[in-house]
């Protein structure tokens, strides 16, 4: 999931959903891990970290190299 996945997760989540984000590749962050941009005047790389450390503190199950079918 790219930053617009970790994104709408995180506002699930925080609404009391139970949410599972799955990711077909080893890594969250879509795009953003080998664009050099910036989000929120944060490095890409910095911005993955920090979604991701809020979503393992919500009621969300992260799935990486799963295929949803």
């Amino acid at each position: 999931s790219g930053p617009s996945g970790l994104m709408a997760a995180k506002r699930a989540a925080a609404e009391g959903k139970r949410v599972f984000l799955a990711e077909q590749e080893p890594e969250f962050g879509g795009s953003l891990r080998w664009k050099s941009a910036s989000v929120d005047g944060r490095p890409a790389a910095d911005f993955v970290a920090a979604a991701l450390a809020e979503l393992a503190a919500l009621p969300v199950t992260l799935l990486p190299r799963t295929t949803v079918w």
